[in-house]
Parts: structure tokens; C-alpha cells; sequence
């Protein structure tokens, strides 16, 4: 397999790069790559991260998979693209500051367009079409809780999205977004579109690097791990937790900014999740200069579970406060659980 200056024959490891434009200085814009191709022929399993530039835990997650993987072990091929949004990865910020371009709200891209539109477009057209099954690695974005769960898509009854629902599951983590509607410019939408299926991750989080980051660091690589036994690319069966919590992730809104005081916490991995009835009190906006003056209460609308919550104190009018999971339905896992 060959993907720009990436060129693995079975058995072998490559790192390379692909090509794609040239910044104003006349250094090559692209994507680096890794292909890990099998002895032994079988699916090819794509992953890429940081579509934005803070979401770093699925792109070490890469590396070391990569780092790891013996191509004389692996029934098929892998293919890492470690960062997509090489600018918002420089410059430590959600999106580059050459564009202020989303990745993940432009594609199929164009290869006239800004430069994060022609990686998109590049991406979509060079590296996707050549793989059985995609992951893209994501996670909480600024000034809100780490995240833990996988989201495959649910907006009808093909193949591809069935396929897609039981590469989530064998992924391993205990929350799963069921997506019940495209989103216009997201890579997964139109992968699936393509007959690919494909997942992403939300996972980890730069608010929690400090204490937890090889903890996420780790989920993504187990979850890497699980997926390719799933496939029958290594050896084993998927490590399963002992229960699956499928929601719809409903995102609850304040109208008026003040001071934010969140009443719960996010749903961690490992950890007891945080269920709610409803009516509950999620958080409370106050006077920021009066705690005591009350400006309006989140409330739980439905019973439900807590996937994430905005924490920062100083609160605009319609920021994402929380991420509330209505929950569709829970699955006990009774062979190869996780202890």
C-alpha cells in the first residue's frame, strides 16, 4: 500500500508523508501518515485525530499503536493519520489561525478552496477510500468536563450503519451516542454515505490532561486494540464492560449568561455514572456579582444520565451547559468482561 511518501509491502511498517498544498513560505501543507500492513490479508482499519487542534489523546493514542503493532502479527492493514488540522495543532487551539476553518465542518472538501478545505478534500478522496473501516478521535473541547463515550451513527437501517454500531460496541467503553441524524460537513456522515463504516470517538479532554492524560491515552489504544480483534486483525475477542448505556445526546442551553455553578459531574469512564430524575437542578446561573441572586436554573427535562457539563464559571448566553443522555437502552455484557 502506498499513501505519499508512505509505501508498506505486507509485512512491513512505513511512515510518510502526503503532499496536499504549499503555505506562503513554501513549506508543504499535508498529512503525515503510518501504514501498518499485515502478513496476512485482511480488512483496513483507518484512523485519524485532532480534526481539532485540542483534542490530542486519540493522536498519541495513534503513535503508539502504531508504535506497537508487528506488521508479521496483523490479518490486514492499518492506516494512521495522527493530525488532520496541523495549524490547530501548532497553535494549541480548537481550529488553525490560518482560516479559522472547522475541519469537521467541511468536508467532502475542495481542492481549490483554503488550505483546511483541501486537506479535507485530500483526506476524503486519497487516504478514506482506501480503507474497510474508519475511526475518527475527538474529545471535549475548551472549558468542559473529559468526556468518555463513542458516537456511531443510527439514522437508518443499512448495513453500513449496522456495521458501524457493532464497531462501537466492541470499541469497549461503557457509553454509546447513537446519532440519529447526519450532520452536514462531518467526515463520518459522508464516509458512511460512501459505504464505510465508520465511529467516532469523544474521549478525554484538555481540561484533564494534567492528572488523567495517559488515561485516555490508554482508552483510545485499548479501544483501538478491541476493534481490530472485533475485525479479526489480531488475535482475541473484544474486552467488553459489564454494562453499555446507548443515549441520544440531548445539549440543554442557558439564556442568560452570569455566573455558572454546575450541581453535577460528568460520566466518567470506570466510574459510577451520574443518573438523574427529572426535575433534578443541573446548575444554576447567578448575578457574578451576587451569588445570592438567583438568574435561572438548568434542570433535568426527562430522566436521563450526565454525559458532560461546561464548567467554566463565566457563563454566556447560550453556551453548551450539559450534555444530557436520554437513555435508549442498556446491554449486559456476560463473556469477556472488563473486571
Amino acid at each position: 500500500m502506498k499513501i505519499g511518501t508512505a509505501s508498506a509491502e505486507p509485512g512491513e511498517k512505513s511512515y510518510g508523508f502526503l503532499k496536499v498544498t504549499k503555505r506562503p513560505d513554501g513549506t508543504d501543507r499535508g498529512l503525515h501518515v503510518v501504514i501498518v500492513n499485515g502478513s496476512e490479508k485482511g480488512p483496513v482499519l483507518l484512523i485519524d485525530g485532532v480534526h481539532h487542534g485540542t483534542e490530542l489523546a486519540g493522536y498519541e493514542a495513534i503513535l503508539k499503536l502504531a508504535s506497537e503493532l508487528d506488521p508479521k502479527k496483523l490479518k490486514g492493514t492499518f492506516i494512521g493519520v495522527p493530525v488532520m488540522d496541523v495549524e490547530g495543532f501548532q497553535d494549541r487551539d480548537r481550529i488553525g489561525h490560518v482560516d479559522y476553518l472547522n475541519m469537521n465542518r467541511v468536508y467532502p472538501g475542495n481542492d481549490r478552496g483554503y488550505d483546511t478545505v483541501q486537506v479535507a478534500f485530500a483526506y476524503f478522496n486519497e487516504i478514506v477510500p482506501k480503507a474497510n473501516y474508519l475511526i475518527s478521535c475527538h474529545g471535549a473541547r475548551a472549558q468542559r468536563s473529559p468526556l468518555t463515550y463513542v458516537v456511531p451513527p443510527a439514522w437508518d437501517d443499512s448495513e453500513t450503519v449496522k456495521k458501524s454500531q457493532e464497531m462501537a460496541k466492541a470499541f469497549g467503553v461503557e457509553l454509546i451516542e447513537l446519532q440519529k441524524q447526519k450532520a452536514a460537513g462531518r467526515l463520518t456522515t459522508h464516509s458512511v454515505e460512501k459505504g464505510i463504516p465508520s465511529m467516532i470517538t469523544e474521549i478525554g479532554g484538555n481540561s484533564d490532561v494534567y492528572q488523567n492524560r495517559w488515561h485516555y491515552i490508554d482508552l483510545h489504544k485499548r479501544g483501538f486494540t478491541n476493534v481490530m480483534k472485533h475485525l479479526g486483525m489480531l488475535e482475541g475477542r473484544p474486552m467488553l464492560p459489564q454494562k453499555q448505556i446507548y443515549v441520544v445526546n440531548d445539549v440543554l442551553y442557558n439564556k442568560y449568561g452570569g455566573l455558572w455553578i454546575p450541581e453535577v459531574k460528568g460520566s466518567l469512564e470506570g466510574q459510577p455514572k451520574v443518573y438523574v430524575k427529572k426535575g433534578t437542578i443541573l446548575g444554576r446561573v447567578v448575578n457574578p456579582f451576587n451569588m445570592d441572586e438567583e438568574i435561572e436554573r438548568i434542570v433535568a427535562p426527562y430522566d436521563g444520565l450526565i454525559i458532560g457539563l461546561f464548567y467554566q464559571p463565566v457563563l454566556h448566553p447560550g453556551d453548551h451547559v450539559i450534555y444530557f443522555g436520554k437513555i435508549l437502552k442498556e446491554e449486559i455484557n456476560s463473556l469477556n468482561v472488563n473486571p
